[in-house]
């Protein structure tokens, strides 16, 4: 049993340095596919001597597929011969060795076609705390990253974030098995990443209104606006060997979707957006008051008349369909 990581990445240059090196450690292969990246991520990958580089060809959302990406992936690993164990890591996270020793043992005690969860610890503000979980789906202290791989599953995604693996036949947890995600560890960049996944589901659902809901309770976190939550220290020796990011690395100069958004706001208008939940960033609630004379009013249920009509008429039906099956019962 090979174990192999998969990883999709565009402009992770602030990362890598950071999440290959124990993944070189670990692994017996990692393949990365790159979406055009413009900043030096294509050349950090090609100085990792276990890294496989591929290209993501996929058109960026909302016109390409979300899950286009992680299909390639699975079908580059399966041209390793047998049923191999594979980890779904993203560019922000670390897998400890310390913590991933014996995995493959573990995992070969299962059958294949298992998906495996482990606990998703997320650095907050330094290299030494956590912030526990809040409240699913976004903050959920469990992760789906790791699938003894059935070589026949395929994805079916639709939204920007699906599951890491196809549905499989069988789920377990490996609770001695961690992630380090350091993605709000840089906790202006996490910021403006946010607001670009909001912005670009409504754009892949047509900015259709009935959608915001959804999307706001989703990716909307009550702790924008409370920046310092209750934290817990990490064990110690999981950082052992591990290099992990700098205040300084928390740089917006040449943040790509930092540059989306305000390119979409360009295009559209910056009233257009103002349903979601993203105006917990000073700079978008400015440029929000200077355009339209106000402050921005984001809307966490649908808000359109003919969703609120949808659902009276849902809620109407099921009255009518509960009073007939209660008068033909006591007739």
């Amino acid at each position: 049993m090979k174990l192999i990581a998969l990883m999709q990445v565009r402009n992770e240059a602030h990362m890598l340095p950071y999440t290959l090196p124990p993944l070189a450690r670990l692994c017996d292969h990692i393949i990365i596919a790159d979406q055009h990246s413009t900043d030096d991520t294509r050349a950090i990958i090609k100085k990792c001597a276990k890294a496989i580089l591929i290209d993501n060809n996929e058109p960026p959302p909302p016109k390409g597929r979300f899950d286009s990406a992680r299909q390639s992936l699975l079908d580059a690993a399966r041209n390793f011969d047998g049923n191999n164990l594979l980890l779904a890591i993203d560019a922000d996270e670390i897998a400890p060795p310390s913590l991933f020793a014996d995995v493959k043992e573990t995992a070969e005690t299962y059958q294949t076609g298992t998906v495996f969860k482990m606990r998703w610890f997320q650095l907050w503000g330094s290299n030494n705390d956590y912030r526990p979980p809040i409240a699913p789906p976004y903050h959920s202290p469990w992760q789906g990253c790791l699938c003894y791989d059935d070589r026949h599953s395929r994805y079916h995604g639709k939204w920007i974030h699906t599951g890491r693996f196809p549905a499989m036949r069988h789920k377990a947890f490996l609770r001695h098995h961690a992630l380090l995600h350091l993605h709000w560890r840089l906790y202006r960049r996490a910021s403006w990443q946010q607001v670009w996944y909001q912005m670009m589901e409504w754009k892949r659902a047509q900015f259709d209104s009935a959608r915001v809901r959804r999307i706001n309770e989703f990716y909307d976190d009550p702790l924008f606006t409370h920046p310092a939550p209750s934290l817990e220290p990490l064990p110690h020796d999981w950082l052992q060997g591990l290099s992990l990011p700098r205040d300084e690395d928390d740089d917006l100069a040449h943040h790509w979707r930092k540059d989306d958004v305000l390119a979409m706001i360009d295009t559209h208008g910056i009233a257009h957006f103002e349903p979601l939940a993203i105006w917990h960033l000073d700079e978008l609630r400015v440029l929000f008051q200077k355009e339209c004379g106000r402050d921005p009013i984001s809307h966490r249920h649908g808000y359109s008349l003919r969703y609120r009509w949808r659902v009276q008429k849902l809620r109407l039906s099921l009255l009518v369909r509960c009073r007939r099956l209660y008068f033909h019962h006591v007739s």
